[in-house]
C-alpha cells in the first residue's frame, strides 16, 4: 500500500493549505494513502497531525524549538504507521530546512522535495544546505522549466531525479455569487473608481517601487492602487516615502498585514488588474490565482511569467515602468477586451494547470519508489 505524508510547518500561515489540500485530494484519487503534519485540519487524509503552531514567534530560538519538536512527533507517527515517504515544500536553503531533511534522512525516510523557489531571496540561503537538500532527496519537483534550468546550473548531477510538475490552478476559488457591489461596500471603497491591485508578500524582489513610480504617471484621478500584503524582509517606509513623493496618498489604499482569505476574495473581485511588477521570481501563486479568478494580470516579462502568459491574449507583459503605466491607461476602461482576456486566462488554468493531472504525476513518482 502506498503511503505519503506532507510535512508542512507553514500551512495556513502563508496559504499553503490550499496547495496541500488539492495535492492530497489528487493523490487520494490515485490510490495513495495520504497523511498531513501541519497547523490546520485537512479533509483529505487518513490521519491529520496539527502539531505546528500557527502563531508567529518573536524569538527565532522559540520557532526552531517548536519546529524540531514537531519534526520528531511527526517522525514517531510515521514509524508507528509504517509511512516511509514524505513530501516537503522548499522555499529556501536555511537551517530550518536542513534540520527537517536531516532528521528524515537519518531515519531512512524517502524525501520528496517540492521546490517552489530555488532561492529564498534573502541572505539566509546557505550553499552547503542547498547542496545537501537536493543531494539527499529521492525526488525533486519544480514548477516550471525556468526553475529546472536554474537548479541544474547549480547542481547538474540531480538531473535524473528532477522533474517539472506545474503548480495547480485556483479555479474552484471562483465565486460567481459574490457581487462586486457588496465587495466595495464591505471594503469601504468607492465603486465608481477603478482599482489596480498589488497582492502578496512585500519584499524587494516583488518590485512594489516599480509599480508606485509607474502609477505616478497615471493622472486619472479615478484610477486607484490597492497594496495588500505583509512585509517580508523589507522596509515599507521606502514605499510610503515614494507615495508621499509622488503625492499619491489619496489614490493609494494600504492593507499592510496578513490578508485573510475573505479579504483576498473581496479585493480580487473589485480589481480591474492584478499587477506583478517583479524583478525576480521562480513562479507565482498570485499569478495563477488571479488568472483562475478571472482578473486580468499585468506582469513583468520575466521568463517564468512568459511560460504562463501569452501577451495580450490571456494577460499583459511589460518591460519598463512606462510600459506598465501605458498598459493600465490604455486598457482599464476596455471592459469587453478585459472580459475576453480574463476568460482566456481562466481557460488556460482549466486546461494546463489541472490538479487531476498534477496529482497523477506526483503519484507516478511515489509509486515507483520501493
Amino acid at each position: 500500500m502506498n503511503k505519503v505524508i506532507i510535512i508542512d510547518p507553514v500551512g495556513s500561515k502563508a496559504g499553503m493549505d490550499y496547495y496541500n489540500e488539492h495535492l492530497l485530494e489528487s493523490l487520494q484519487n490515485q490510490k495513495i494513502n495520504t497523511y498531513l503534519s501541519s497547523n490546520y485540519k485537512s479533509n483529505f487524509v487518513e490521519k491529520n497531525l496539527m502539531i505546528f503552531s500557527s502563531k508567529h514567534y518573536n524569538k527565532k530560538i522559540n520557532k526552531i524549538i517548536n519546529l524540531i519538536k514537531g519534526y520528531f512527533i511527526t517522525l514517531f507517527f510515521m514509524k508507528k504507521n509504517n509511512i516511509d515517504n514524505c513530501i516537503i515544500h522548499i522555499f529556501s536553503s536555511e537551517i530550518k530546512d536542513f534540520i527537517l531533511v536531516f532528521i528524515m534522512n537519518l531515519f531512512n525516510i524517502k524525501i520528496n522535495l517540492i521546490a517552489h523557489d530555488i532561492s529564498g531571496f534573502t541572505k539566509n540561503d546557505n550553499k552547503f544546505i542547498k547542496t545537501y537538500l537536493y543531494k539527499i532527496a529521492s525526488n525533486i519537483v519544480v514548477h516550471n522549466n525556468f526553475s529546472k534550468e536554474k537548479l541544474l546550473n547549480i547542481l547538474p548531477y540531480i538531473d535524473k531525479k528532477l522533474q517539472v510538475i506545474k503548480h495547480g490552478a485556483f479555479t474552484d476559488m471562483y465565486n460567481a455569487e459574490l457581487h462586486r457591489g457588496d465587495s466595495f461596500e464591505t471594503l469601504g471603497l468607492d465603486p465608481t473608481k477603478k482599482y489596480v491591485l498589488f497582492f502578496g508578500q512585500i519584499k524587494k524582489v516583488k518590485g512594489l517601487d516599480i509599480l508606485i513610480k509607474s502609477f505616478s504617471k497615471i493622472n486619472d484621478e479615478n484610477i486607484h492602487l490597492i497594496i495588500a500584503g505583509k512585509v517580508w524582509y523589507d522596509d515599507f517606509t521606502i514605499y510610503d516615502d515614494l507615495i508621499s513623493k509622488y503625492q499619491l496618498k489619496k489614490r493609494v489604499h494600504k492593507i499592510i498585514r496578513f490578508v485573510t482569505d475573505n479579504e483576498r476574495e473581496l479585493l480580487f473581485k473589485i480589481s480591474s488588474f492584478v499587477v506583478l511588477p517583479y524583478r525576480e521570481i521562480y513562479q507565482s501563486g498570485v499569478l495563477l490565482m488571479a488568472m483562475s479568478l478571472k482578473i486580468p494580470v499585468i506582469a513583468s516579462s520575466l521568463v517564468p511569467n512568459k511560460e504562463v502568459i501569452e501577451n495580450k491574449k490571456n494577460g499583459f507583459l511589460f518591460d519598463e515602468e512606462d510600459d506598465l503605466s501605458k498598459i493600465i491607461i490604455k486598457n482599464i476602461y476596455k471592459g469587453n477586451l478585459l472580459n475576453e482576456i480574463s476568460e482566456n486566462a481562466y481557460q488556460t488554468m482549466l486546461k494546463e494547470f489541472s490538479w487531476a493531472e498534477i496529482g497523477q504525476k506526483h503519484a507516478d513518482y511515489l509509486k515507483r519508489q520501493k
